[in-house]
């Protein structure tokens, strides 16, 4: 070992035993575990970057409800679901807003 290098464990080496720590291993798998990264809580740190996160919650969960909403299409234009579960499906979305007043549905 250069003269230069921390041995394993000493001033931020990682450890035999730690590294250990951090192996998955799937029962029904094949392939070997591969280490897994140490999971950190991450804080904003700013009222930017708290409001930012924020943005990035709420467009995962819009992208999500789209997704949800585009697989009812699909299912009601391919005979998957009838009439009645696909307006049951769209009344539970947050964005349904009937088009017509006292219509059809």
């Amino acid at each position: 070992m250069p003269p230069n290098e921390n041995p394993a464990g000493a001033n931020g080496g990682v450890s035999e035993k730690d590294h250990a720590a951090t192996l998955i291993i799937p029962e029904d798998s094949l392939r070997p575990a591969r280490a897994q990264a140490p999971r950190r809580a991450v804080h904003p740190t700013t009222r930017r970057e708290y409001l930012l996160s924020e943005i990035r919650v709420a467009v995962a969960l819009t992208d999500c409800e789209k997704n949800h909403l585009t697989v009812i299409g699909v299912a009601l234009k391919g005979g998957m679901i009838s009439e009645e579960d696909a307006l049951a499906e769209l009344r539970t979305s947050p964005f349904f807003r009937p088009i017509v007043d006292g219509g059809i549905v």
